[in-house]
């Protein structure tokens, strides 16, 4: 697979914001909820952020229904053929809240389970939003598919470890994945943006 353009970069965590829809999912709350707790555990949370993120663009042919050819990587899935569909080329991206947000996490375990539970909930939430903005900046004015990730509908999370590769993510952004397909740190994106001709 020929790398078309690689991108990696830093968004300072004010960039970041907590979409009210995300976050009453995450809580199961009503939209706009929240007490103290919550408003406590989001500056904590923010206080830890060290968001990154990486991508490459590159060609794509989609095959058939089902099959779709990143060089690096054939996979079968037909969600991710049917986003793809009549697009050459694609980003692919990865994007992280980074190690601190775990390590917090791990503590909050601990000392507050009722804390770890929100900024848990409140973290996810945080990185769909570093998501939307990485993505931003990746695709410009770019006329792009929404965007896919591994383990939604049909494609596997088999292919991560593909992903992460291809991206360099290890060196650039300080992800890795284990043999379980966890990715470290916890709170990663990845995902497949096509590119519309």
């Amino acid at each position: 697979m020929a790398v078309l353009e690689k991108f990696y970069g830093k968004i300072e965590s004010e960039k970041l914001l907590f979409d009210p829809n995300e976050v009453a999912l995450r809580l199961k709350t009503e939209r706009g909820y929240t007490n103290e707790i919550i408003d406590e555990c989001k500056k904590i949370l923010q206080n830890n952020v060290d968001c990154r993120y990486c991508a490459v663009k590159a060609d794509v042919f989609v095959t058939d229904e089902s099959t779709v050819d990143l060089g690096f990587l054939k996979t079968e899935s037909k969600s991710l053929a049917k986003n793809l569909y009549g697009c050459t080329q694609c980003y692919i991206m990865a994007v992280t809240l980074g190690n601190k947000v775990d390590m917090l996490l791990k503590k909050m375990s601990v000392s507050s389970p009722a804390k770890h539970y929100i900024t848990d909930a409140l973290a996810s939430a945080l990185a769909e939003s570093a998501a939307d903005t990485a993505e931003a900046i990746i695709k410009g004015k770019s006329d792009c598919t929404l965007r896919f990730s591994p383990g939604y509908a049909d494609l596997t999370l088999e292919i991560q470890p593909n992903v992460l590769n291809v991206l360099e993510a290890s060196k650039y952004i300080g992800v890795t994945i284990s043999k379980s397909l966890l990715m470290t740190p916890q709170k990663t994106i990845t995902a497949f943006i096509g590119i519309k001709k």
